[in-house]
């Protein structure tokens, strides 16, 4: 890895300056120099619509979960339309956020206050707590909390964050809009953007990103609500409800991403909201009982999972078709009202960012070349048929082994050795390079939130499998039966249409967290009674390794976030160069009084830190552009045209 910061009098490449040489001293003095603005009381504005939607769909609803569900998917909606708005008038910024927010909490305030207060069910309030099994409340309550604390205290310092999320908001800010501009890290571009928008409005509200991991953080606590009432559709009473909460929050992968600004559990939080609609639509079909308010929630769920990551597109479809063909088994043709409602609200709420992407690579999803590059699709389209199949079936194997990663080095050789037996037999190890749950570029893969598995989670799934195979033999299927297929097509999908890699066990997220409703109901059954105790406790001590020893962000140790200062913690992914040659960098432009910096990465540049070193994130005077663009990008014009961009200084950055 090397790094330069390169000055220029008038022009460019004045001098050349090797990074590596410099002191530790003057890296800990620019690190502890390097402050965030404080307009963190200001954050909370976002929530006061999201309260009053709550209030007014309690009149509509009888549970309050149920009413938590439909806010948050209509604050979902409302921050996407603000995000687009403003940004299509080039005003993306503190005061038309702001302003956006308080106008939209006083319409629904006048519009509830006015309009609904008097109207609705209002009824069944919050059950008492002391009515819950306190057994499982309790670990539910200290892992939400844990997590909720190490999310605030921790800076983001995930790799993909500090190459692309958090990167692509810093960019946003600086140029006033979430248009496509300039960058050779094409994922800025064309990844599904919803997390990063909702992460954009407290960046910027809170004048930095203390509350960046918030999003994820509290996606987890929506998703733990939404399974509870996914347990309930599926027929599991009060106590299996709570269980399902308790299955999902146990999850390590679920635990570690809780407090990061990755986005699977965002994703998942969307679908799991979708999975719900599609439960209840089904079920009112049964009960002949009107049910188009959640259908539109169900296509808002849908576009806002679509918006913030592509294994969304993996895992909707089974659910979607199997609402479509129990939709025309009992309505006919008018079934197709309800799905195709379902469609053109997702493709309309993800309509600016198809369009930005087309503009750009011709393409609505992804460059061709990422399609190449990481699915099977030209396989398919150019029907190369055995080599699909092979890939496929090699990474069920896999995708399956990885989620079997433990801190004990003999269980994963265990694993390693009948993952390469297994493919051996079958022809299968010629398809991809050596399987390994080892240590890989310095990362103990157990604890890590790009890598880490849910073995317990898995031998629970098995165990469901089985009994639900055992009861679609001996009657008919019930709706449980059909959501765990459901949930088997979507893992079949995600298999056969991506090719395998080693990041697989972070896009199980969701499903795993959708699989907790049917294990739940499963270990429900008196004959488990026993299994589901040992289970319970199982969960709750193997999760609190991924609890406390997070690999990114430890919560005691020598290296905890409550030891190491903030701004160190950046760079706790990197490569130990980059944490002595980014501040130096950052130090020679700082002390040239340099604001425009021309930056020149490659496609995987740990970009971030450096605008956190240079102004604190805040992005108000300081701006950063990529130049000597070798992508697609560069047919986008540089925000405020090239002749207003004038660099002084070059910060460059080659793996």
């Amino acid at each position: 890895m090397n790094c330069w910061a390169i000055r220029g009098g008038s022009g460019w490449l004045e001098a050349r300056l090797p990074l590596y040489t410099c002191h530790t001293a003057r890296t800990q003095s620019l690190v502890r120099k390097s402050q965030f603005t404080n307009r963190q009381p200001l954050s909370i504005v976002p929530f006061i619509p999201l309260f009053f939607l709550f209030l007014i769909s309690r009149k509509f609803s009888s549970s309050w979960r149920e009413s938590f569900l439909a806010a948050a998917v209509s604050w979902g909606l409302l921050l996407t339309f603000i995000t687009e708005a403003v940004s299509a008038f080039e005003a993306l910024s503190y005061l038309t956020i702001l302003a956006s927010w308080l106008l939209s909490g006083v319409v629904l305030a006048v519009l509830y206050l006015f309009f609904i207060r008097g109207k609705g069910v209002t009824s069944g309030g919050v059950p008492s707590v002391a009515s819950l099994p306190l057994s499982l409340l309790l670990p539910i309550g200290f892992i939400v909390s844990v997590t909720g604390l190490i999310a605030i205290v921790a800076p983001p310092n995930n790799i993909d964050s500090m190459t692309y999320h958090m990167s692509r908001v810093a960019h946003w800010v600086q140029n006033h809009d979430v248009r496509h501009y300039p960058t050779n890290i094409d994922r800025q571009l064309y990844m599904p953007p919803w997390a990063e928008f909702a992460i954009t409005h407290f960046y910027v509200l809170s004048g930095g990103d203390r509350l960046a991991n918030a999003v994820q953080w509290l996606s987890m606590l929506g998703s733990i609500v939404g399974v509870s009432l996914i347990a309930k559709q599926l027929g599991g009473k009060r106590d299996c409800q709570v269980l399902a909460s308790l299955i999902a929050v146990c999850l390590p992968m679920g635990i570690l991403q809780a407090s990061s600004t990755q986005n699977d559990y965002v994703v998942t939080f969307w679908l799991v909201c979708f999975a719900y609609y599609v439960l209840f639509i089904l079920q009112a079909m049964e009960s002949h009982v009107s049910f188009w308010p959640h259908t539109i929630l169900a296509g808002i769920s849908l576009g806002l999972a679509l918006l913030t990551k592509a294994t969304a597109y993996h895992f909707a479809p089974p659910l979607l078709v199997w609402l479509a063909v129990t939709a025309a088994r009992k309505l006919g043709v008018r079934s197709v009202k309800t799905v195709l409602a379902m469609l053109v609200i997702a493709v309309i709420i993800n309509l600016g960012h198809y369009v930005r992407n087309y503009e750009v690579f011709g393409s609505p999803l992804s460059p061709p070349s990422r399609t190449s590059e990481f699915t099977n699709v030209p396989n398919i389209t150019h029907g190369e048929f055995s080599r699909v199949i092979s890939r496929f079936a090699s990474s069920f194997i896999r995708n399956a082994a990885l989620e079997m990663a433990t801190p004990s080095y003999y269980g994963k050789r265990i694993v390693e050795v009948a993952v390469e037996k297994l493919e051996m037999a079958l022809g299968l190890n010629g398809e991809h390079e050596k399987f390994t749950l080892m240590l890989m570029h310095r990362v103990e893969r157990a604890n890590h939130e790009d890598f880490a598995g849910n073995p317990v989670h898995l031998l629970l799934i098995a165990l469901c499998g089985a009994a639900v195979f055992h009861a679609g033999k001996q009657r008919c299927l019930s709706i449980r039966e059909y959501y765990v297929l459901s949930l088997l097509a979507g893992y079949l999908v995600l298999c056969f249409v991506l090719q395998w890699n080693i990041w697989m066990t972070r896009y199980n997220l969701p499903l795993m967290v959708l699989w907790s409703a049917a294990i739940a109901t499963t270990l429900s059954e008196p004959i488990l009674a026993r299994v589901r105790t040992y289970g319970i406790i199982l969960l709750v001590v193997t999760s609190q390794y991924a609890l406390f020893y997070n690999q990114t962000r430890p919560l005691i140790g020598a290296k905890s976030i409550f030891a190491v200062p903030r701004l160190e913690q950046y760079f706790r992914n990197s490569h130990p160069d980059i944490r002595i040659e980014y501040p130096y960098a950052a130090s020679l432009l700082k002390g040239k009084r340099c604001a425009q910096v021309g930056l020149w990465v490659d496609e995987n540049g740990y970009e971030y830190p450096l605008w956190i070193l240079l102004s604190g994130g805040g992005g108000d005077v300081l701006r950063i552009e990529h130049i000597r663009i070798s992508d697609q990008s560069a047919r986008v014009s540089l925000p405020g045209g090239v002749s207003n961009f004038v660099p002084c200084g070059l910060g460059a950055c080659r793996a």
